[in-house]
């Protein structure tokens, strides 16, 4: 790849350094302050763990935003990062209420479009676009249940993006996904990333997707968020045929279905995730342009299997 030929090692112990330093402040600051998640009866986890670690994600995509002088081209996104990953810790420390997290949503949402030129569009085009957007952020959120899952499955999107666009943000991003699991991905997690570092994650990843489909034309794309994709859409029918209010906390998706009922380890389960993300995005990658129906082919075969475990389970 041009960019890490391009990049000496300097380069890339940098940001490493930096996120391990954050994290270290972080953890004193934590427990200063008794951010501590603490399990109940719809939680994956046994014993208090520190929560909002995944502060370190828009730290590290803002700061490296500032270094690069990136934010002459993508104020608007660094600003919607700021406004999302401030209103989300804020949230992890004392809830806040729904309207206003959908109203810090939005706001984000709309600068990121307002970036893209894309008000010029049809309001009908706008809207989807807006719901899908904060959809997916509240998407991701309730995907962080299990160690592991949100710091794999957003290095193998991060790890693909940086593949894509070159983008040297996405390097400081995996940085700071790299320290982050080494306390997250284990059997008893030091750490949890909280909803400040997974609305965080879904949102730089959805702009940075949104600029992927724009540029090359191409909606195929989104098929990156492939995997969370199909579980959050499943889950939320499930328990809408269930008559269940699909806002309030819950046990249903597939990998807590396969971690707390089959026994299967957490981080097993979030390795599968990531893995089969993957190989979705090797075919995305190298596929797109030749042969579209193999996307359509593979990505229906992991939505049969899917549901094939789920009626198992």
């Amino acid at each position: 790849m041009d960019i890490i030929r391009y990049l000496g090692i300097k380069e890339i112990i940098l940001p490493l350094g930096l996120s391990y330093l954050i994290i270290m402040l972080y953890f004193r600051f934590a427990k200063k302050y008794n951010i501590i998640d603490k399990p109940n009866e719809r939680s994956s986890h046994l014993e208090p763990t520190i929560r909002g670690a995944g502060i370190i994600f828009p730290i590290m995509f803002i700061l490296v935003g500032i270094r690069e002088l990136t934010f002459l081209n993508d104020s608007f996104v660094l600003i919607g990062v700021f406004i999302v990953a401030a209103v989300s810790f804020i949230d992890d420390i004392k809830p806040l209420p729904n309207r206003v997290r959908i109203i810090a949503h939005l706001v984000s949402v709309l600068l990121v479009l307002w970036q893209q030129n894309l008000f010029e569009l049809n309001i009908g085009y706008l809207a989807v676009i807006v719901i899908l957007f904060i959809g997916i952020l509240n998407a991701y959120n309730f995907m962080d249940g299990i160690n592991g899952i949100t710091g794999v499955y957003s290095l193998v999107l991060a790890s693909t993006l940086l593949y894509l666009t070159e983008d040297v943000k996405m390097l400081w991003l995996i940085s700071g996904l790299l320290i982050f699991n080494f306390y997250n991905f284990r059997k008893k997690a030091l750490c949890f990333s909280g909803d400040v570092g997974a609305i965080a994650l879904a949102f730089i990843f959805c702009s940075s997707i949104l600029n992927l489909i724009i540029a090359d034309e191409n909606w195929h794309w989104i098929f990156l968020l492939g995997i969370y994709g199909i579980d959050s859409i499943v889950t939320i029918l499930v328990r809408l045929y269930k008559k269940e209010n699909i806002f309030k906390a819950h046990r249903s998706h597939l990998y807590q279905l396969l971690s707390n009922e089959l026994k299967i380890p957490q981080l097993r389960v979030s390795i599968i995730y990531g893995t089969v993300q993957l190989m979705l995005n090797i075919v995305l990658i190298y596929f797109i342009d030749d042969s579209p129906e193999m996307i359509y082919t593979i990505f229906g075969m992991i939505f049969l299997v899917y549901v094939i475990v789920r009626r198992r389970i």
